[in-house]
């Protein structure tokens, strides 16, 4: 979940927030004995349908593709509204704001463009720690026929006197052992294809635990149907795949080429014949900001959470930067948050 690539590196804030004795209750307890709201449940038609709801039934305005410029919140006049300027358009654009609440992924980010930053937020937000995430777009082919028949080479031990005279010679024996390797390298994808092809998502945790490694590969055929190769006597079909790898560094000390040349070997570990295979894209993201031991020692969440929240100028703090990554556990600290201003 981009903590860490080891259980054991997870500090206990994160892994608490993460899998939360309720939630370990109730995996045991499923049918929800204890009588209490925190069972186990899933959104019938997802996450996007509830926050498009949400939009509709709240008509919120929302902007994209946006480039904020500044963060003015005028701290030393009470009666000034907080201020945003940001690009729209090749517009240079302004919004006066009553609250404003900051919910990106990473608070660090938008630390700079707050003009009046105070060293006591810089303190609370400024040492947060990520991981990087890459995100690669691949196309693969792969034969559906073969076009040699697999030949077997007769076991001496198992000759009988009768057929002792169609002992094959040494030249033979080659020929058969390369007609084996060539139809043995024709199928090598069979049994890739009969465990993956047909799944959408297939999970190699054990790759976690190294620098870049592949540790989740979704089949994206839907999106690019299988399709003939005309340029092939035999029929070739093409599969697209996404791959998902990390490192535990910042996304600043990374290298495309590092991710590309370990992908690479994964793939070649899976079964995945790399000379078919063709790069479309690669992204890399800053994962899963998180403040650093150090800041967890010294009670910064809890800073940010009893102190700072409304501090200055009617700004707040939500979203996974300060609790955890799932929808669950950003609802939870909203609510708390609403009670502490008796909104409810």
């Amino acid at each position: 979940n981009g903590f860490a690539t080891d259980l054991n590196e997870i500090p206990s804030f994160y892994g608490l927030l993460w899998n939360h004795p309720n939630l370990m209750r109730n995996l045991i307890d499923p049918l929800g004995q204890k009588n209490d709201n925190d069972d186990l449940y899933v959104i019938k038609d997802g996450l996007r349908s509830l926050f498009q709801n949400i939009i509709d039934v709240e008509d919120i305005n929302i902007k994209y593709n946006v480039e904020i410029t500044s963060i003015n919140r005028y701290l030393n006049d009470e009666k000034h509204k907080i201020c945003i300027m940001y690009h729209e358009d090749e517009y240079e654009k302004l919004i006066e704001c009553d609250v404003l609440f900051n919910g990106t992924n990473d608070i660090s980010l938008i630390l700079p463009f707050i003009t009046d930053i105070t060293k006591e937020e810089e303190i609370a937000f400024g040492n947060f720690e990520s991981h990087t995430l890459c995100i690669t777009e691949f196309e693969y082919k792969y034969k559906t026929t073969p076009d040699l028949e697999m030949e077997t080479i007769p076991n001496k031990e198992e000759t009988t006197d009768d057929e002792e005279s169609d002992t094959i010679d040494d030249d033979e024996q080659k020929e058969l052992i390369l007609n084996m390797d060539r139809k043995t390298s024709a199928n090598v994808q069979e049994p890739l294809f009969k465990t993956i092809k047909d799944k959408t998502f297939t999970f190699y945790p054990q790759n976690l635990s190294k620098q870049g490694g592949l540790f989740k590969l979704e089949h994206r055929s839907s999106d690019n149907p299988a399709k003939k190769d005309s340029d092939s006597d035999n029929e070739m079909k093409t599969v697209k795949f996404i791959g998902y790898q990390m490192m535990n560094q910042e996304m600043v000390t990374c290298k495309d080429k590092d991710f590309e040349k370990v992908l690479v070997t994964d793939l070649k570990d899976i079964g995945f014949d790399v000379n078919n295979t063709k790069m479309i894209k690669q992204e890399l993201v800053r994962f899963c900001p998180r403040w650093n031991n150090e800041d967890i020692n010294n009670g910064i969440p809890w800073k940010v959470k009893d102190l700072l929240q409304g501090k200055y100028k009617n700004m707040y703090y939500i979203g996974e930067s300060v609790c955890y990554q799932s929808v669950e556990s950003v609802l939870k600290y909203n609510i708390q948050l609403q009670n502490k201003l008796n909104l409810s």
